[in-house]
């Protein structure tokens, strides 16, 4: 291989595996990602009333769950503290789940965001 490059194989679970040399994604490993989100967002993410507490659910938590456990990272998720998604305001300054990311509170949203040219 390559120094520098990563590749994907997969393993005899079906899992996909990977290979760290690559700088762009050892940093993840074994690292706990900060996952910001609204609820509800149906059918993408729903937080649950089970026996156990509340969980979440969904297809946003399903991608979130196989990534985790291919690249070999924790997270956890929490709703963003104003409950929206994110705007600029008049200076610039992001709130929301957008505004948690971009002042380092949160690595990651998940929810259904659409990216526009604005």
């Amino acid at each position: 291989m390559v120094t520098g490059h990563s590749s994907t194989s997969v393993d005899t679970d079906g899992d996909a595996t990977i290979d760290y040399d690559d700088e762009s994604i050892k940093f993840i490993k074994g690292q706990v990602l900060r996952a910001v989100t609204k609820t509800p967002a149906h059918p993408f993410l729903v937080l649950t009333n089970k026996t156990s507490g509340l969980v979440y659910e969904g297809y946003l938590k399903d991608v979130l769950s196989s990534l985790a456990r291919i690249l070999k990272f924790e997270y956890e998720i929490y709703e963003s503290p104003d409950g929206k998604y994110g705007v600029p305001d008049h200076r610039g300054v992001w709130n929301g789940m957008v505004g948690e990311v971009v002042h380092g509170r949160a690595n990651l949203t998940l929810a259904p965001l659409t990216i526009s040219s604005l």
